[in-house]
C-alpha cells in the first residue's frame, strides 16, 4: 500500500511541476504521449483529474488481474519510474531558474 501512495502523490506531483512550469511562462511542453493529449483537449482540470485516477484504476486493474506479489512488484516499478519523471521536472526547474533560462529574475 505505501509503494501505491507513494506512486498517487509522484503523479500528483508531476502534475504540479508539468503545470508550475508550463504556466509561468518556462521554455517546456508537455510531451506525455498521454498526458499530452489530455491537456490539449481538456485543459489542466482534465489532466488533474488523470492524474489522479490512473493510480486508482491501475491499482484496481491490478488488483483484480494480479497476485498481491506481482501487483506490488509492478506498483513499485512505475513508482520509480515517475519518481524519475519527477526528478527530471525538478532539475529542469532548478537549470531554469539558475542559468534564467526563462527570462525571470
Amino acid at each position: 500500500m505505501k509503494w501505491f501512495l507513494l506512486f498517487l502523490v509522484a503523479n500528483i506531483l508531476d502534475a504540479g511541476f508539468t503545470h508550475y512550469l508550463i504556466v509561468t511562462g518556462y521554455p517546456v511542453e508537455e510531451v506525455g504521449p498521454v498526458t499530452g493529449p489530455v491537456l490539449e483537449e481538456f485543459g489542466w482540470g482534465g489532466v488533474w483529474v488523470f492524474k489522479i485516477l490512473t493510480p486508482i484504476a491501475l491499482f484496481a486493474l491490478l488488483h483484480v488481474w494480479r497476485t498481491r506479489k506481482s501487483r506490488d512488484r509492478i506498483i513499485k516499478v512505475v513508482s520509480i519510474a515517475l519518481l524519475l519523471v519527477v526528478s527530471y521536472s525538478i532539475g529542469m526547474m532548478a537549470y531554469f531558474k539558475v542559468t534564467n533560462a526563462g527570462g525571470f529574475s
